[in-house]
This record gives C-alpha cells, sequence and structure tokens, in this order.
C-alpha cells in the first residue's frame, strides 16, 4: 500500500542509450515499456500508475501515450525547464508559442559536471533558468519606450529583439540571411539535430506575435545602423570559424570550413580528413554528416579523446554514433603541415610527427572567432546612446584547446549561451517557414497510397480526401494554400528528393530543414500544430538543395 506509482526510465547515465535521451533518440522511443508495465501491474490488487518518460516534449505526443495506454502519467522535466508555461499554453490551445525542448541535454550535463562553481541550473534555449530571482527583480515594462535596433537574428539576437519587445520597445531586427537562426541553421542540418530547430519556429513565431520588425537579408554597417535614429543597438553578429594562420598549406584548394560543408557551399572528395581542434559537439556532427552521406571520414583528434567536453549522459550516444558510421578517430595528434598529396601531424604530447596521404579533402573544425568589429566601431565613435554585444560576437579566448565556459562565467550581463558554436556549446535557435522542394513531398500511408516516384506526373499529397498537386513554377519558387483535416493515425509525410521544406500552418510556422530521398518526418511534427476542424496550409516552394 505504499506504492503510488512507478517511473520508468530507460537507460544509464553513461548511455547509449541514455535515461535522459538527447536529440539523438527518437521521441518516447522506449514507450512499450511503459505498456508492458501497465500490464504487468494490472495484476496488483491496488492500482499502481505507470509515469513514463524519455523525450516527451510536445502535449499532442503526451496526450497520445496516455490515449494509447503506455502510460498513466507522463514526466516532461525538461520540457518544464525549457518553458515553465508549457503546461498552461498547451491548456490554453497556444501551441506556437511553447518553447519547446530541443534535447541538447545541457541541463542535466552542467548539472552532473559544472562547468563552474557554485553550480548554477542552465537551459541552452532559456536564458531565464538559473536567473529567475534576477529576472523576477528587474524585468519590468520600459518606463519610456525606446528605439531598438537588434543586429544579427541568431539566438543572441533573436531574444534580444524578443525582450526589448515584451518590454514595450520598437525593435527593428537586421539580419543579413534569408532566414533566422544563424549557427543553429548549421547544426539543424545534422543527423539527429533536426528537432535544434524547434527553437527557431518558437523565435520566428515570436517575433511576428510582438510585432518585431525583421529585415532579413539587411547589410548592416554604421551607416545603415545610423540611418534607423536608434536610441539602443544590441550587435549580435555571431562568430565565424577559425582558421589558423601557422599551418603551412592551409589554403590549399581541397582545404575548407566544416561550416561551410554543412551549408553545402563546398563539397569533398570521397576520403576525407578531419581536422579536430574542439572538444565538443561540432566535430562529431560536423564527421557524422559526412559519413551520411558516404563519404569515407577519418578524424584526427587533439585530445586523448574524441567530445571530452561531452558530459556522461551523452557521450555513449555520440562515440556509438561515430562507430556505426564506421569513422575513424585518431587522437593526439595536431595538424603542423599540408601539401596536395598529404598532411603532417604532430604527437600532442611530444615533437614525433606523423605523414598522412590519400585524402582528396581536408575539412578543418577549429571553433570560431567572434565577430564584434562593427560593435568596436560603433563604440568608438559613440554615437549609440545605449550599445550592447550579445552572443558569440562576444570576446573570449582564442586558444583552440581551452573550453569557452557558458556566458555566465564570462559576464552575468551576457547571459545568452552564444559563447561558442551552437552545434558545440549546443542548442541555439532558428527560423523556419515551412518549404516544400521542386523535388517533391508525398503525404500518404504507410503502404504507398497516392503514388509517387520518378514516372508519376508531379508528385502527390494526400491529407485523407485531400489531392494536393505539387506546384511546379518557374525559378523553383511558388505558392499555394489548402484546406486540411485531421491527418488519419497512418499519415505521414515522406520526401520523394532531396527537399527544403517550409510550411505555414494557420498562420504558424511550423518547421523548415533539408531531407534527403526517402527520409520520412515525424507527423508530429505537423500534427500538433492542427486545430480541430478545417485547417489552413501554406505551401511556399522553393529551390531543391
Amino acid at each position: 500500500g505504499l506504492l503510488d506509482f512507478v517511473d520508468i526510465d530507460t537507460g544509464h547515465c553513461w548511455g547509449a542509450p541514455s535515461y535522459v535521451p538527447s536529440s539523438y533518440h527518437p521521441h518516447a522511443e522506449f514507450r512499450e515499456f511503459g505498456k508492458a508495465a501497465r500490464a504487468d501491474l494490472a495484476l496488483m490488487e491496488r492500482k499502481i500508475a505507470v509515469l513514463f518518460t524519455g523525450r516527451i516534449n510536445d502535449p499532442v505526443l503526451a496526450e497520445e501515450l496516455i490515449k494509447n495506454g503506455y502510460c498513466d502519467l507522463v514526466g516532461m522535466v525538461r520540457a518544464g525547464i525549457a518553458d515553465p508555461e508549457f503546461a498552461n499554453k498547451a491548456r490554453e490551445g497556444r501551441l506556437g508559442e511553447i518553447r519547446r525542448c530541443i534535447g541538447c541535454t545541457r541541463c542535466i550535463d552542467e548539472a552532473s559536471e559544472p562547468a563552474t562553481m557554485p553550480y548554477t541550473p542552465m537551459c541552452s534555449i532559456n536564458p531565464v533558468i538559473g536567473n529567475e530571482l534576477r529576472w523576477e527583480q528587474q524585468y519590468r515594462p520600459a518606463e519610456k519606450p525606446k528605439r531598438v535596433v537588434v543586429v544579427g537574428g541568431g539566438i543572441a539576437g533573436c531574444e534580444a529583439a524578443r525582450v526589448a519587445a515584451m518590454r514595450g520597445h520598437q525593435v527593428i531586427l537586421l539580419e543579413q540571411g534569408k532566414r533566422l537562426g544563424g549557427q543553429l541553421l548549421i547544426a539543424a542540418r545534422a543527423p539527429g539535430r533536426d528537432s535544434f530547430e524547434d527553437q527557431a519556429y518558437f523565435e520566428e513565431n515570436e517575433m511576428a506575435r510582438l510585432g518585431v520588425d525583421v529585415r532579413l537579408q539587411s547589410v548592416a554597417d554604421i551607416a545603415a545602423i545610423k540611418a534607423l535614429s536608434p536610441q539602443a543597438v544590441v550587435i549580435a553578429t555571431g562568430s565565424v570559424p577559425r582558421v589558423p594562420d601557422d599551418v603551412p598549406g592551409i589554403g590549399l584548394p581541397h582545404v575548407v570550413q566544416g561550416w561551410d560543408v554543412m551549408l553545402g557551399k563546398v563539397s569533398t572528395g570521397d576520403r576525407v580528413a578531419v581536422i579536430s581542434q574542439e572538444d565538443y559537439y561540432q566535430t562529431p556532427t560536423v564527421a557524422e554528416f559526412l559519413a551520411s552521406r558516404g563519404k569515407q571520414v577519418e578524424v584526427f583528434h587533439k585530445s586523448v579523446h574524441l567530445g571530452t567536453e561531452i558530459a556522461r549522459y551523452s557521450i555513449g550516444m555520440v562515440l556509438s554514433r561515430m562507430e556505426q558510421c564506421g569513422i575513424q578517430v585518431h587522437p593526439n595528434l595536431v595538424l603542423k603541415q599540408l601539401w596536395p598529396d598529404g598532411l603532417e601531424f604532430v604527437s600532442s604530447w611530444g615533437g614525433k610527427t606523423y605523414r598522412r596521404e590519400g585524402f582528396d579533402s581536408v575539412v578543418l573544425v577549429y571553433g570560431s572567432t567572434p565577430q564584434h568589429e562593427l560593435y568596436d566601431q560603433l563604440k568608438a565613435e559613440g554615437c549609440i546612446p545605449q550599445l550592447y554585444l550579445a552572443g558569440s560576437a562576444w570576446p573570449r579566448p582564442a586558444s583552440p584547446g581551452l573550453r569557452v565556459l557558458p556566458s555566465r562565467a564570462v559576464s552575468r550581463r551576457n547571459r545568452t549561451p552564444g559563447n561558442h558554436p551552437v552545434w558545440t556549446r549546443i542548442a541555439w535557435v532558428a527560423a523556419a517557414v515551412f518549404c516544400l522542394a521542386i523535388a517533391g513531398i508525398e503525404f500518404g500511408h504507410r503502404l504507398g497510397a497516392g503514388g509517387s516516384g520518378a514516372n508519376a506526373d508531379a508528385p502527390v499529397w494526400i491529407w485523407r480526401d485531400h489531392d494536393l498537386r505539387h506546384v511546379q513554377a518557374a525559378g523553383f519558387y511558388a505558392v499555394k494554400e489548402f484546406d486540411l483535416v485531421a491527418a488519419p493515425a497512418d499519415a505521414e509525410v515522406r520526401i520523394l528528393g532531396d527537399a527544403e521544406y517550409l510550411l505555414l500552418l494557420n498562420g504558424v510556422r511550423i518547421g523548415s530543414n533539408r531531407f534527403v530521398s526517402g527520409a520520412v518526418l515525424d507527423r508530429y511534427r505537423v500534427e500538433r500544430w492542427l486545430a480541430p476542424g478545417r485547417n489552413r496550409l501554406v505551401v511556399e516552394l522553393r529551390s531543391p538543395v
């Protein structure tokens, strides 16, 4: 009579799998364990509830788990850390306002292996965590609204714009790219990291809800900023990949940056050497990205093993994925020199050198260098009444071997978690509007209802009784609107070709990503945004990858 419920967690703290599953794990991956536990406990004289946990960050999924008998209660601790108002927003139907946990595990990583002492709770996407009392004491509507210009649409810039708008300021956000998101747009391209864009959807929805004037593809220089007559400016211009200046041959044409590879700006040959000078997620992310595209990847890493700064709850899965991809890792080596036909390394612990040959491409992963030149120029001129610097543009030690601490260790005034590349220190935000590429997407059934393939006249998107024909358009761009009803239980989205997709449902931008042919999109990523009855869908078609 002392037992009221059983908590089902699957995995262990060094896990592959971990009982605090990262984004590498599917949502509610081990749900069947909960159902099995319920069946066993049903034999007890007194009802004992089953609480199931395991990367559940969405109210639609939580309700489905309970409805289908997988559990009686759903554990969603990280969902509540990412957004303490999660339950209230779900109850009130404000799904587009939920800040969803992206599964980066930074909260548990920092708790188990603190970067600073005394330990302060931390969340990659919710900067209030660990600063709740300060937020309660200092956050209030602005006494006198100001004209605020934010330069840079990454996580730091978006958060600065969001909070300023919440306080009543008139905010203009300038972003040089086609989308908001900054480095998160790079990270989200990696296998197992597409959920990082959930934070992007949140930020873009918030910009629209709060009336922030977002100006994409805008180059911000001193003249452009002055022309807006701002009373306050936040510089969140991010960072750029670091290029070593002491390695002969670093400028050879077959030497490229990992960021450029992830962005599709450059291509590599079949056999690739990844040169790693960082100890967090960036190296395994780049390596797995290449391996997933059929490349033969070897990592030459400076430390005793890959990912020495990745905490125990995640490192097992990272190394397991490296192994499954066939990626070879050579530790304790630092790049010394490059030739067109080879590389020379020196031991991290001595003077012995090693030569390696036979690689078609060399990919550099050296961390990043802050971009704060614009801030420095504005500060020197003294023309802006209030000037701030945020995110990974914040100056920090440049040593490639030094762990960059979270921003609270640099300055408590700069809380935004941007002092490291997004995919290394994990999780910032991105944007979206939902894109279907000319390659095509099919919304069908698991048995292939609706037809597909190269011989079809056009890819077909079927949602119950709707036949939504793909729109062909000059320049690979078009927009079409449809009415949808709730999806059948076996509905799925299947990509029929390499595609970038973007979609707007009931006025809410709900996602974007890049998929290779045959990939299946988790139906929750669309279904969770559906309202009862009919729904208005806007599809934007843009160029394929």
